[in-house]
């Protein structure tokens, strides 16, 4: 019998596996569906900011506005502390 995992905590190990510009996509759309402290706490983690960095880095190489509206917004909603971010 497999245990029962949440859709928190499943999106989390998604987030920091995602390979794909689709896959990363559909993720981050259901990524701003969840409540925003979820959210911050592993996406607005130093891990967590250096995965969005990258993820918009990498849209900017493939032309893919979609991923980097969506990862824009995810930063905004995650973001505490400017200077955190800076630093990732």
């Amino acid at each position: 019998m497999y245990p029962i995992v949440s859709k928190e905590s499943l999106l989390q190990e998604m987030f920091f596996s995602a390979k794909t510009t689709s896959g990363r996509l559909h993720l981050a759309k259901e990524l701003l569906k969840l409540p925003t402290d979820v959210l911050k706490s592993f996406a607005g983690s130093k891990e967590g900011l250096s995965t969005l960095y990258s993820w918009i880095l990498d849209s900017l190489g493939k032309n893919a506005t979609q991923l980097l509206w969506h990862c824009v917004c995810l930063l905004v909603l995650v973001f505490t502390d400017l200077v955190a971010v800076r630093l990732s």
